[in-house]
């Protein structure tokens, strides 16, 4: 079992939290919406170490569900079973309590958000005022205070949750953050603005201090404070991180690697890509990276000089240093979740593909959307001989091809799941020719046989530089295009109110995956794409119907599945001569 603390103590929480305001409730399990039925015990998936390393939360693959593991006793309990709590769940310093968000469905079909406390000696959730359309993960002061956005306006409780405030000098954003932090001694609340800027504010008044706004060179979420306070770290949309220092005024960075946790206030460790530990000595005027030891190649979660990773069917939790003593293992309660069986009909509403609808954009007071970029489904619109389950990047490309009338129709008949007209299966894998250009370099799919055309072209040289070869492809074509490595919300919106569908290169698969951006919600840092192996919200992937996909952006948390990293933009902007573009740009 946990531990708990006195009972005597117990009763003073209990009884403060008895004269909650309406605006804090106390809310059992059994008040929360139930998405999931992960069965009791640690899931597949850590996400936060405690401070002292002692308590570890998990979730299932798809972020549904947030798990509560003591690593001394192994004894797992329940905090929620609700879709999206387990991303970016946070502890407060002492380790007593939990910040998550649960959602909920409104009559528009979004998801309404609420912010949450659990207590974890209290085994209770508590709700932070309404259900909003957008709120942040709560943050925790040291004195136990919370602070939390709801609908762009920075509210914070007392310690003991008796009070929710609006701070009244805070600014208000249209387009808030999911993660706030704290300053080591509780004075400043940090808030990222439109995804580069750092606001340091008054942790009393929600006043912007003197410090100049920290303009950062790329978009950043996950503000972590080193002890001092004189540096922090962030990370980035393209699965870096960025130091900033405080004292001198300079960001240092980025750097590969995800999960920071300061080990002191002059260093810190992280996991790079593969499971790479790496130290990182902030204390000079460059970051010096040393590597020491391997844990689990996917999921982990950190705590000073502790990392939690996923190896096998086990959890294993280490120490991160050089002697890499296993502390604990836990065996992971599998999700009973069915696996994904193919469809045996096209939905009704896809018996196209879409091709020649019209091209317009929508707005309505929730969303941008482009239309008229048709759907073409990388394992269903190929020709029957062809495996595409390795072939989004082929797909994505030639959709924007399609969007552009780049590549006219050579209709042939599909037969999974059955029978239906497919426009552009053929450019996808089979020989053809572009003016001079034959696209007849072979390369295999996941069966091993030789496959043409878009395919071939793009994976050729055993995947040496797909990005690119996107990019080239689509020029080829007639279509300006580039790669743009510093990714951003604020560029893909750009592209979506010019019209041009964006092929963004993200992390929804731990492989990598490409799906075309063509549409976002207002306000949210959330993405509307086609995507070609089916919409990932669905919890069965692929799936047959990935048009519109809704997918949150890295840092962000909206009821979506998430991007995690943003690798980069291709972009699809038109005939060439009509763009004034030069070619790749």
């Amino acid at each position: 079992m946990i531990r708990f603390i006195s009972i005597a103590l117990v009763a003073v929480l209990l009884s403060a939290c008895a004269v909650a305001p309406p605006d804090i409730q106390p809310l059992p399990e059994s008040a929360m919406p139930m998405v999931v039925a992960q069965a009791n015990g640690p899931a597949q998936v850590p996400v936060a170490l405690s401070p002292n390393g002692r308590l570890l939360l998990t979730t299932d693959d798809q972020h549904a569900g947030l798990y509560l593991t003591s690593t001394v006793t192994q004894s797992t309990r329940v905090i929620t079973r609700s879709r999206n709590a387990g991303y970016y769940p946070t502890f407060s310093s002492d380790g007593s309590r939990v910040g998550y968000k649960i959602f909920r469905p409104n009559a528009d079909g979004e998801y309404e958000q609420a912010a949450m406390v659990y207590d974890i000696e209290q085994d209770r959730s508590y709700q932070l005022g309404p259900w909003s359309t957008i709120a942040s993960t709560p943050a925790f002061s040291p004195d136990g205070s919370v602070a939390v956005m709801l609908d762009g306006r920075l509210h914070v409780t007392s310690a003991l949750l008796d009070t929710l405030r609006v701070l009244p000098l805070a600014p208000v954003q249209e387009n808030p953050p999911n993660l706030l932090a704290y300053d080591p001694q509780g004075e400043l609340i940090l808030v990222v603005r439109e995804g580069s800027q750092a606001l340091l504010l008054s942790a009393q008044t929600g006043e912007l201090i003197a410090e100049p706004v920290l303009a950062a060179p790329l978009p950043i979420w996950g503000p972590v404070f080193a002890p001092d306070g004189r540096r922090i770290a962030f990370s980035t949309i393209n699965g870096k991180l960025l130091i900033w220092d405080r004292s001198d005024a300079q960001w240092l960075g980025p750097i590969d690697g995800e999960t920071p946790a300061w080990l002191d206030s002059s260093a810190l460790h992280l996991v790079a890509e593969e499971g790479n530990v790496r130290r990182v000595d902030v204390s000079g005027p460059k970051l010096i990276v040393t590597d020491s030891r391997r844990v689990g190649e996917r999921w982990w979660a950190t705590s000073p000089g502790i990392v939690a990773s996923q190896m096998g069917e086990r959890l294993v939790i280490q120490e991160s240093g050089s002697s890499d003593r296993v502390i604990t293992e836990l065996t992971w309660i599998r999700s009973d979740d069915p696996e994904p069986t193919a469809p045996t009909r096209w939905p009704e509403n896809m018996k196209d593909d879409g091709f020649g609808t019209r091209h317009t954009l929508v707005e309505t007071d929730g969303l941008v959307k482009m239309t008229g970029v048709p759907y073409i489904h990388q394992v269903y619109d190929v020709p029957d001989w062809f495996d595409g389950h390795w072939a989004c990047n082929a797909v994505v490309a030639i959709t924007c091809l399609a969007y552009w009338d780049a590549l006219q129709p050579n209709p042939i008949t599909v037969s999974r799941p059955e029978p239906r007209p497919s426009n552009f299966a053929t450019y996808i894998c089979e020989r053809y020719t572009r003016g001079s250009t034959s696209f007849d370099v072979a390369s295999p799919d996941p069966k091993g046989r030789d496959a043409w055309g878009a395919y071939g072209y793009i994976v050729r040289e055993n995947w040496k530089d797909t990005k690119n070869h996107i990019a080239d492809y689509m020029e080829v074509h007639g279509v300006a295009s580039g790669v743009d490595w510093s990714p951003s919300m604020a560029k893909l919106r750009s592209e979506i109110a010019a019209q041009h569908p964006t092929i963004i290169l993200q992390s929804l698969t731990l492989a990598g995956h490409y799906v075309v951006g063509i549409g976002y919600l207002k306000g949210k840092d959330t993405v509307i794409s086609n995507d070609p192996y089916g919409d990932k919200n669905t919890r069965l992937y692929p799936h047959i119907d990935g048009r519109g996909a809704r997918y949150d952006m890295p840092g962000s948390n909206n009821g979506y599945q998430n991007f995690r990293v943003v690798h980069c933009l291709i972009y699809s902007r038109g005939p060439k001569e009509s763009t004034g573009l030069p070619a790749g740009h």
